[in-house]
């Protein structure tokens, strides 16, 4: 991505901001889920910048990567591999050593893969973690798994108040995203289209 589409893609999160106030009388969810169909639709681009958006706009706010099969996080934010997400739900670290400042937000990241990570995020460990981090921040965005592929996103996604699921153009068919739409059940779901050509 060059300096051009990067700054687009931060000047469309206005938009994005915007729409979500206006879902929600005119306030910002304290927690969102960001979430796709299939893997490279565009959904760790999108919590990214939405994040760095959000934090030039005043807010105080954490990014999780909440992916622990595939962490994307610190790749794109070009920071090292350390201590993450999955090693603080092992006991393996305290909250407190893990993530990185990023352009106002704090990134918590995830450099550890862990092959069934379900009993980790579904669990009261991860809820108290979540709990700590919405005491620190004003806004807390979490980065999925895609949906076709497990059900981590749909469990991280009951963690959250709203959902922005990211449409990849010509990459989910209007079935598949229909699917996993319901699959989300009665939550709030705000549609992102990413990729579509001008």
């Amino acid at each position: 991505m060059d300096n051009k589409e990067a700054l687009l893609l931060f000047n469309k999160c206005y938009a994005l901001q915007a729409s979500l106030r206006s879902s929600l009388g005119g306030n910002l969810p304290k927690t969102i889920s960001v979430v796709s169909t299939y893997k490279g639709e565009g959904k760790t681009t999108i919590s990214a910048y939405l994040a760095l958006n959000l934090s030039k706009s005043g807010h105080k706010v954490a990014i999780i990567d909440s992916n622990l099969r595939s962490p994307g996080l610190h790749i794109f934010f070009k920071k090292p591999v350390g201590l993450g997400l999955s090693d603080v739900l092992l006991g393996k670290a305290e909250l407190k050593d893990i993530g990185y400042d990023i352009g106002g937000s704090h990134l918590f990241p995830n450099s550890s893969i862990v092959a069934d990570p379900i009993p980790l995020i579904d669990s009261n460990r991860m809820k108290d973690i979540i709990d700590e981090i919405k005491r620190q921040y004003d806004i807390v965005i979490f980065d999925t798994p895609a949906l076709h592929d497990f059900a981590d996103g749909m469990v991280i996604s009951n963690y959250s108040e709203y959902v922005i699921y990211v449409i990849g153009y010509g990459e989910s068919s209007k079935d598949e995203a229909r699917e996993c739409n319901k699959l989300l059940g009665n939550k709030n779901v705000g549609i992102v289209f990413n990729k579509v050509e001008d």
